[in-house]
């Protein structure tokens, strides 16, 4: 019995880790649509700013292996595609630009951190009138076969899917395997008041993928591709106005906007 039980969970166990591995289509994939390629300078001035949000940071370190920690790794990515965004004429606003998580930024009654720092977060996003919202991540799995980027989106966003295929098409030249996963629980892609990504930029426990992170000018590459997904989503995007989960820009309290005006 208990030999059965065992083959019945090695096979689960493969059955979960092979879909994994396996290439599936969002929603934004059920229309063939080419993208074009995008000159660099071809930057739409409409919109309000990028919000860049560098995933954990502070107490939070994200997934590690051997002293490597994730919080450090998609800082450094986040600052590199912020300064990318700036000299394109972008404005940008940052939920981090150091080693800290954003739980303390504003006043709440939440006893959990962890769920100040994800509230905030969206938070920040509706207070700077954030155009798009890019996380950014790294991912970890139990296997070290498991490699590449995978891009999530709010499953019910339309636009949002439309700008995690554009991540996909950039980040796939560069880590070799992207895949794009529709999601209906995270509650920065649930909450984000305009189209949200959340991008896993590689697996910290595939060898391969571990190495590469650690080089910086393989990150600034990371960081290149995610401006070119942007700047395509606000050339290309066949998701009409309407359909796009957006919020007016208010009183901006707080926080500078990079590459722009201070609200006041």
């Amino acid at each position: 019995m208990a030999n059965c039980c065992w083959r019945i969970c090695t096979a689960l166990l493969t059955a979960v880790l092979t879909w994994a591995m396996v290439p599936t289509a969002s929603l934004a994939t059920q229309t063939q649509v080419t993208v074009p390629q995008v000159p660099l300078k071809a930057f739409s001035e409409e919109g309000g700013p990028v919000l860049i949000d560098p995933g954990h940071g502070g107490i939070d370190g994200g997934t590690s292996v051997g002293g490597i920690l994730e919080k450090d790794l998609v800082l450094d990515i986040g600052l590199r595609l912020r300064d990318v965004l700036l000299k394109e004429g972008c404005p940008v606003v940052m939920t981090r630009e150091r080693d800290e998580d954003v739980s303390h930024r504003y006043p709440s009654p939440l006893r959990s951190r962890h769920a100040r720092d994800l509230r905030n977060r969206v938070r920040i996003a509706r207070e700077s009138g954030a155009h798009l919202f890019v996380s950014i991540h790294v991912n970890h799995s139990s296997a070290s076969g498991p490699r590449g980027a995978v891009i999530l989106h709010e499953a019910n966003d339309p636009a949002g899917a439309w700008l995690a295929e554009l991540a996909k098409k950039q980040l796939f030249g560069i880590t070799g395997r992207a895949i794009v996963f529709p999601n209906r629980s995270l509650h920065v892609l649930r909450r984000a008041p305009c189209p949200a990504i959340l991008v896993e930029v590689g697996y910290l426990s595939n060898p391969t993928d571990r190495q590469a992170l650690l080089d910086p000018a393989y990150r600034q590459r990371l960081a290149e591709a995610l401006a070119r997904a942007i700047r395509a989503y606000r050339i290309t995007s066949p998701v009409p106005p309407e359909r796009q989960k957006k919020t007016p820009i208010p009183a901006f309290q707080g926080m500078a906007l990079c590459g722009g005006p201070k609200w006041t």
